[in-house]
C-alpha cells in the first residue's frame, strides 16, 4: 500500500509540476526561467491528443500559449488544456490534405479558443474552404493561421479596391487557391474587385469573396494549358468501359477544377460517354458539364445527408447532370427525391454504382406498378439499397403482388411512406397466405387446398405445379396440424423435408418422414435400435414407379408401414415364429405387391 500510495503522490506530483509549466510559458512565454512545454508535460496532465502526433500537436499548442491572446488563466486546469489541445485538432482535421467537405467544425468558437478574434460568415466560409485544401504542415503554428487569415483579409480588402500589393501566387497557394502565376495574378486581383465586394465596405452590392469565387475567376482568365487540353482529349476519347483510358481525378485537378474525388471522375466519365462528341471537345463544354455536375452533387449532398425534412429537391435535369437520367418522368423524381431525404449520400449514393443501383431501383418500382417490368428487376438487395424496412426474401413476392396491384402510374407508391404502406400490406398478405396454409392443415375437409401462388405469397419456396398435390396430401394428414404450419419457418420445413421424400435423388433421412406426419418408423430407423437398411428401402420402392409422383402421403404412410412389417423379421431371429411377429401376416403379404 505505501509503494502504491508513493505511485499516486509522483504522478500528482508531476501532473501539478507539468500543469504549472504550462501556465507559467503561458503567462510569460519569453521568461528564460519559463522553458516551453514538452511532450511528456501535456501528457502527464492526462492529455487526449485525439490521434494526432504528439510532437505535432505540442507544436501547434504551445504556439497558442505563446501568444498573448492565451494567458495563464486561460491553461489553468487540465481541461482548459484540452480544450486549446481540442480546438487545434478540429483545424489540423480540417487541413488534412484531402477535399472532403470536412473544415464545417472550425468556427469562430473554435478560433476563440485559439486566441483569434470572431470572423464574418462570410470570411469564416473563407477559410474553411481554403482550410479543407490544406494540409497540416501549412497550418501547424499559431503564427501560419495568423498569416492564413491575415491573406483572407487581403482578399476581401482587393474586392473593395481591386488592388493589392501582398496577394501574389504563393499567398493564394497558401489559400488553397493553385494555378495563379506571375502571368495572370494582375488581372485576377482586378477580377476579384470586380467581381466581389467586401461586406464590410460601405453600401456593398456584388457578394462577398468565396473560395470557389475566386477559384472560378483563376479557371476563367486562365490560358487553356496543357492539363485542360489533356482533360478535353480524355473526355473526347472516354466511352464509359475500359477499352479507354477513364478520366482522372487528377485530370480535373490539373485543369483547375478543385474538389473532384475519383468517385466523381467515374461519374462524369459515364455522362462524358453519354453524350457525342461534338457536346464534349472543348474546354468550355467540359467546364458545364463538370460544374452542372458538381451543383447537382453537393445538392444531391444536402438533401441525402441522413436527416429527413432538409435539402431540396433535384430536377430531372440534375438527376441527368448526375448521369441518372433515366430518372426523366414527374413520378420518378418524385419518388427518387423523397427518398434521398432520409438516405446517406456516402452510404448509398455516393458512387456511380451506388447512384445507379437507387435510379434503377426507383425506375423498377415504377416499372413493376405499370406492369412493364419483371419482378427481377427489384430485387432485396436494391430494395435495401434505398433503405426501405420490413422487407426479407420470404415477402418479396407478396411485396411484387401489391405494386403490381397499384395504379399503373406510379401514383400509389411515389413516396417512402406509400412504399412503407406496401410494405404493411404484403406484410398482411403473406400473414392471410399463411393462414390459408395453416387453415387447410387443420380441417382439410371445410377449407380450400392452397394453390401454389397462395404458397408464393406465404414466402414458401419449393412448391410447383408438379408437387403441388404432394404437398397438399401431407397438409391434410391427421398428423399436420397448427403447430407444423403456423410459422413460415416450420411450413418451409415441412416442404423441404417433402422434396427430399419426393425426390428419387434426395437421399431422406428418418426425421424427413417424421417431419411430414409419417408414423411407424421406430423399427426402421437407421440407429442401433432399428433394421439400419430400412429407410434406404422405403425410399427405394417409394420410387420404384415413376407414375407414382407426386407421392401422396397415404402411399408412402402405408410403404412405410409395409417397411416396418418387414423390419420386424429382419430385427428378429431365425428361430422366431413369423406368425408370432408379425401384427398380421396376411396383411403383409397383401402389401408386399
Amino acid at each position: 500500500l505505501s509503494e502504491l500510495s508513493g505511485v499516486v503522490s509522483a504522478a500528482l506530483s508531476a501532473f501539478d509540476t507539468a500543469l504549472a509549466k504550462i501556465v507559467a510559458y503561458a503567462n510569460d512565454p519569453t521568461n528564460s526561467d519559463n522553458p516551453k512545454p514538452l511532450d511528456s508535460d501535456f501528457l502527464a496532465i492526462g492529455i487526449d491528443l485525439k490521434g494526432f502526433n504528439a510532437e505535432l500537436m505540442t507544436k501547434a499548442v504551445t504556439s497558442v500559449l505563446a501568444t498573448s491572446a492565451v494567458t495563464g488563466a486561460s491553461v489553468d486546469t487540465a481541461g482548459k488544456v484540452q480544450d486549446v489541445i481540442d480546438a487545434y485538432a478540429k483545424v489540423l482535421t480540417a487541413a488534412d490534405g484531402v477535399f472532403n467537405f470536412n473544415a464545417g467544425s472550425v468556427d469562430n468558437t473554435v478560433l476563440g479558443q485559439l486566441g483569434f478574434s470572431a470572423l464574418s460568415t462570410a470570411k469564416l466560409a473563407f477559410l474553411q474552404s481554403s482550410l479543407d485544401l490544406l494540409g497540416n504542415d501549412a497550418v501547424d503554428t499559431h503564427g501560419k493561421l495568423a498569416e492564413l487569415l491575415a491573406l483572407i483579409d487581403q482578399v476581401f480588402a482587393a474586392a473593395a479596391s481591386g488592388t493589392s500589393a501582398v496577394l501574389d501566387s504563393q499567398a493564394f497557394a497558401m489559400l488553397g487557391i493553385q494555378g495563379v502565376t506571375s502571368q495572370n495574378i494582375n488581372e485576377l486581383i482586378e477580377k476579384i474587385g470586380q467581381t466581389f465586394d467586401d461586406p464590410a465596405q460601405t453600401d456593398p452590392t456584388k457578394p462577398a469573396p468565396t473560395w470557389s469565387g475566386v477559384q472560378s475567376l483563376l479557371n476563367g482568365i486562365a490560358a487553356l494549358d496543357a492539363g485542360r487540353q489533356a482533360l478535353v482529349n480524355a473526355a473526347r476519347e472516354s466511352d464509359g468501359t475500359s477499352a479507354t483510358v477513364a478520366v482522372q481525378d487528377s485530370d480535373f485537378l490539373n485543369a483547375g477544377f478543385g474538389g473532384i474525388s475519383v468517385n466523381d471522375a467515374e461519374i462524369l466519365n459515364q455522362i462524358f460517354a453519354s453524350l457525342d462528341t461534338q457536346y464534349r471537345d472543348s474546354f468550355v463544354e467540359i467546364t458545364a458539364i463538370t460544374n452542372a455536375y458538381i451543383d447537382a452533387r453537393d445538392k444531391l449532398a444536402a438533401l441525402a445527408d441522413g436527416a429527413s425534412g432538409t435539402g431540396v429537391a433535384l430536377t430531372d435535369q440534375e438527376f441527368a447532370a448526375l448521369a441518372m437520367g433515366q430518372l426523366d418522368s414527374t413520378v420518378a423524381v418524385k419518388l427518387a427525391n423523397d427518398l434521398l431525404d432520409k438516405l446517406d449520400v456516402d452510404v448509398q449514393v455516393g458512387d456511380y454504382a451506388g447512384q445507379q443501383q437507387f435510379a434503377d431501383t426507383v425506375v423498377g418500382l415504377l416499372a413493376l406498378a405499370a406492369g412493364t417490368a419483371p419482378t427481377e428487376s427489384v430485387s432485396l438487395a436494391s430494395l435495401q439499397h434505398i433503405d426501405l424496412k420490413g422487407l426479407d426474401s420470404t415477402l418479396l413476392t407478396a411485396f411484387y403482388e401489391v405494386i403490381r396491384n397499384s395504379a399503373d402510374d406510379g401514383s400509389e407508391i411515389d413516396t417512402r411512406a406509400k412504399l412503407e404502406a406496401m410494405v404493411a400490406a404484403a406484410q398482411q398478405l403473406q400473414t392471410e397466405s399463411l393462414a390459408q396454409i395453416t387453415a387447410y392443415a387443420i380441417d382439410p375437409l371445410n377449407n380450400a387446398m392452397p394453390s401454389v401462388r397462395v404458397f408464393e405469397l406465404a414466402g414458401i419456396e419449393g412448391v410447383d405445379a408438379e408437387n403441388l398435390a404432394g404437398v397438399a396430401s401431407v397438409l391434410a394428414a391427421t398428423a399436420i396440424g397448427a403447430a407444423q404450419t403456423d410459422s413460415i419457418a416450420n411450413v418451409q420445413a415441412l416442404v423441404d423435408a417433402y422434396n427430399r421424400v419426393n425426390d428419387e435423388q434426395g437421399a431422406p433421412a428418418a426425421a424427413d418422414y417424421t417431419a411430414i406426419g409419417i408414423a411407424g418408423l421406430a423399427t426402421i430407423d437407421t440407429d442401433d435400435s432399428g433394421w439400419p437398411h430400412g429407410v434406404e428401402l422405403l425410399g427405394d420402392l417409394l420410387h420404384h414407379d415413376a407414375s407414382r409422383q407426386p407421392l401422396d402421403y397415404s402411399d408412402i404412410q402405408a410403404t412405410a408401414n409395409f417397411v416396418s412389417e418387414l423390419a420386424k423379421v429382419a430385427n428378429g431371429d431365425a428361430s422366431d415364429n413369423l406368425t408370432a411377429i408379425l401384427a398380421n401376416p396376411a396383411a403383409f403379404l397383401a402389401s408386399a405387391d
